[in-house]
């Protein structure tokens, strides 16, 4: 399974970075930083990633080639999103990857000065999520762990 931080619309973008080359939207220009990206709704060119590199059409080409090599290779993609922000997105993802494909987010954003301490190692667990937990159908949530975090 790939586990994606960010958004499906940026695995798109990424994938797509050739296409959008082609199309003149990169490298970004600064008089067609307002324009729509027709093919990426609502996107406009100044919303796609800066890219700086001496040479930008491999690094577009090396990009897209591995985020497409490691999803089709993968058994699965699970995304920070969910199908009533990224419907279209998504379904883009599943036409082109033939692979179950999880938007489970958002994710919850958990870690403060106060609770970076937290650590799977620790004395003392974190609890705090269990009363929320133990409110939630069965099978309905997926627990990611991303490491523990130690000072």
């Amino acid at each position: 399974m790939l586990l994606r931080t960010w958004g499906a619309a940026s695995l798109l973008v990424y994938t797509q970075f050739p296409l959008l080359h082609e199309k003149g939207y990169l490298p970004k220009q600064d008089s067609r930083l307002e324009e729509p990206v027709v093919e990426f709704p609502p996107l406009k060119v100044k919303d796609l990633p800066v890219i700086h590199t001496l040479d930008p059409e491999k690094y577009y080409q090396l990009v897209a080639g591995r985020l497409k090599t490691e999803a089709k290779a993968s058994s699965g993609l699970i995304f920070n999103s969910f199908e009533d922000l990224e419907g279209n997105a998504l379904a883009t993802i599943r036409q082109e990857f033939p692979i179950p494909i999880f938007p489970i987010g958002p994710y919850e954003k958990r870690f403060t000065a106060a609770s970076s301490s937290s650590s799977l190692l620790s004395l003392s667990q974190d609890q705090s999520c269990i009363s929320w937990l133990n409110t939630q159908a069965t099978k309905s949530v997926v627990y990611v762990s991303f490491g523990a975090l130690q000072h």
